[in-house]
């Protein structure tokens, strides 16, 4: 039987532009929701379908992929919280330069009721967990490997890795910071985290590896929930058109 802890309530967010520049736009993306379309799906209702409805040049970026549209990077439909979205070519790949060089910072809230049951811990993550800390935080590091049924899923991989797992690893090293950790009520633990380059599911992967699997994330062993424990609540980058930092937050407000 579930815990009262499991009712932890995280509120929908709505879909809203939060900043219009002419060369990006930043947007609250509500859980549940795509970011982009299918690649062999069309339109559908997903962020950029919703974004192309109020700013139809969003559709015409041509980035890596042309179903995504301007969308710079991509959250888990769980996910909910701040996402940019490019309006020209140049301000897309701008900002993608931005990314592969660390200095397009993104911050998320997360929360975790820690790892309930050994036995139920999902196989396949290494038996030890790679970190550091310095000032800034606790540095969780790794590469990633596809895991599981139609690889839904993915595993954390060691750099000093060997093997059939190390050959099926990303060639990139992807770093998770845990700025804060703080203890709320019974076992429930709320993260601040932060990454610079992002890898499908790396946040969720990086807390499950620690101890923490999030609210709501059953991928990684994490207790039911009707929503994803994880928001992306700040972004940071140079702007590319005016070549100022710039610093967007929607924040915890929403959260209770």
């Amino acid at each position: 039987m579930m815990s009262d802890m499991t009712k932890l309530s995280i509120p929908d967010i709505p879909f809203s532009i939060i900043a219009e520049t002419p060369s990006y736009l930043v947007v609250a993306k509500p859980a549940g929701m795509p970011a982009v379309p299918l690649k062999t799906g069309g339109k559908g209702e997903t962020l950029l379908d919703a974004v192309a409805d109020l700013y139809p040049d969003v559709r015409s970026v041509q980035g890596r992929n042309e179903w995504e549209g301007g969308v710079v990077h991509r959250l888990d439909t769980l996910t909910s919280g701040l996402t940019v979205i490019a309006r020209t070519d140049e301000a897309w790949w701008a900002l993608q330069a931005q990314q592969t060089a660390g200095l397009f910072a993104k911050t998320y809230a997360a929360w975790s009721f820690g790892r309930q049951d050994d036995e139920m811990f999902p196989p396949g993550f290494p038996s030890e967990i790679v970190y550091y800390v310095t000032k800034d935080g606790l540095f969780l590091r790794s590469s990633f490997r596809p895991w599981g049924v139609g690889a839904r899923a993915v595993r954390p991989v060691c750099e000093d890795a060997t093997g059939h797992g190390a050959s099926k690893a990303t060639d990139t090293i992807y770093e998770t910071t845990i700025v804060s950790h703080e203890k709320g009520p019974g076992k429930l633990n709320t993260f601040h985290v932060q990454i610079y380059r992002g890898f499908r599911h790396q946040i969720r992967c990086h807390l499950a590896w620690y101890g923490f699997p999030l609210v709501g994330d059953s991928l990684y062993g994490g207790e039911p929930n009707d929503r994803l424990g994880l928001f992306a609540e700040k972004v940071e980058f140079e702007d590319p058109y005016a070549h100022e930092r710039v610093v967007y937050t929607l924040g915890s407000m929403f959260f209770t």
